[in-house]
């Protein structure tokens, strides 16, 4: 996909899911949010119908931009940096779209009510997110045409004994830099309106239709792996990480009864890995005999507790329900350790159960070991080297085998106004060869804690 059809197929993505989105709010029933959400839908879409419309004028520029930077080696040489960032931008504008795409998808198969609404949030927050990528290739292209064009390219191409061809190519920037700025202006208009739009339909509109219990939630595993020999079984692997994260549960407000179903997520990502091993020692106690084994291990990337908890569950209470990790779009979805996992639950007079359901995304974490081996009974060989990897189990797992695959069932409490729902979810598993121990806490609210 070339860099004009990748601009142009990111317009048409957020023009798609932005008209599928409306149908689904024109299905509501009437409410002032539901009048105010169509009138600024339609203003969304005119400015995406003009991005659309200029498209010819801006690709036109970005092309005689693009072919006077090639055309003349010192403004290429001055342009280099910038031009490796902006193929960066068109990568993530084409992952933004597909992402687009296969939420606009998911609306339409979603369950009817606030599962579907709250599919009609993460469209239009994943539509936000492909126009901030949009609006910031633009930005980059008038930034880059700019300096193209200062004293300090120009010096330094007449340095160079090109100033006569460098003045013609700066000549085509600067022909062209008009037509990119007015559409960055218009990006970047699209992105502040549908930032806004996000906002409101996360916030009232979906408050207008729907409840919802929103709060933290934390979890750990440590694993202990023992490999049998002889005489016993002996410790060759151990891994612990955590789990930092948060739980949404929504359901009508219209919804009656003394059990009330609710559908949701937990989302969040994982962090805090360690891992002791010495598997070859263990394993091959024959071979490794007067061995010397020199390691070098490479641990699951991660973004660390706190940029866990600010990312899953905000900087303080009261935050949007719908994440940073929705809201990154495929961004969030390609951060390291990342996971959404489907939830069902069900509402009673003092409890709050929750089942876990099927994975949208689980982690892979793995550490890596390479290990450069001197052994005699190599002779004269020299020095083996071999590597392994040793897997982490999912974000799944912990939240089905960590309770024995039972039902998170959670005490319900009425605190003034807010009901808040909460328990702590300590298991052990002792299979012999292979041993666990999970801790699971989970803090829900309505409103949200």
């Amino acid at each position: 996909m070339n860099h004009f059809t990748t601009l142009t197929d990111a317009v048409e993505a957020a023009e798609e899911g932005l008209v599928e989105a409306d149908k689904k709010i024109t299905e509501q029933a009437d409410s002032p949010a539901k009048q105010e959400a169509q009138k600024n839908i339609k203003s969304a879409r005119n400015v995406l119908a003009q991005l659309k419309a200029t498209q010819p004028a801006w690709s036109s520029a970005i092309r005689g931009t693009i072919g006077a930077i090639a055309s003349n080696g010192a403004m290429a040489e001055v342009a280099g940096p910038s031009l490796d960032s902006l193929s960066n931008g068109i990568q993530n504008a084409e992952a933004e779209t597909k992402r687009v795409r296969e939420v606009t998808s998911h609306m339409s198969s979603a369950d009817l009510g606030c599962h579907q609404l709250a599919v009609v949030s993460e469209v239009f927050k994943t539509i936000s997110a492909l126009l901030n990528v949009q609006r910031s290739i633009f930005s980059s292209l008038v930034a880059l045409s700019k300096d193209l064009v200062s004293d300090v390219a120009a010096n330094t191409a007449k340095q160079s004994g090109q100033g006569p061809a460098f003045a013609f190519a700066s000549s085509q920037v600067v022909k062209n830099l008009p037509a990119i700025e007015d559409t960055a202006k218009l990006a970047g208009n699209a992105y502040g309106m549908m930032a806004d739009l996000g906002g409101f339909i996360t916030d009232r509109f979906f408050a207008t239709y729907c409840e919802q219990f929103v709060g933290p939630v934390s979890a750990v595993m440590a694993a202990d792996f023992l490999w049998p020999t002889k005489d016993d079984l002996v410790p060759y692997w151990s891994y612990h990480y955590q789990i930092t994260g948060r739980m949404i549960l929504y359901y009508p407000k219209s919804a009656k009864g003394d059990s009330v179903h609710l559908k949701g997520r937990i989302e969040g990502y994982a962090h805090g890995f360690t891992t002791w091993e010495d598997s070859l020692t263990v394993q091959f106690p024959k071979l490794m005999a007067g061995a010397i084994q020199t390691k070098k291990y490479w641990p699951p990337v991660e973004i660390g507790a706190g940029a866990a908890k600010v990312a899953s569950q905000g900087e303080s209470e009261g935050v949007s329900p719908i994440s940073p990790y929705v809201e990154g779009s495929a961004v969030g979805l390609a951060a390291p350790n990342s996971f959404l996992i489907n939830v069902d639950g069900v509402l009673e007079k003092d409890s709050l159960s929750i089942v876990v359901g099927d994975v949208v995304s689980d982690f892979k974490a793995k550490h890596r070991v390479g290990v450069l081996i001197l052994s005699p009974l190599t002779g004269g060989l020299g020095p083996q080297y071999t590597w392994y990897e040793l897997p982490f189990l999912g974000a799944r797992h912990v939240f089905t085998r960590g309770i024995g695959d039972h039902a998170l069932k959670l005490n319900l409490q009425t605190l003034g106004k807010r009901m808040v729902a909460e328990g702590e979810f300590p298991h052990q598993i002792d299979k012999g060869a292979s041993k666990a121990e999970y801790m699971i806490k989970i803090k829900v609210c309505n409103p949200g804690c």
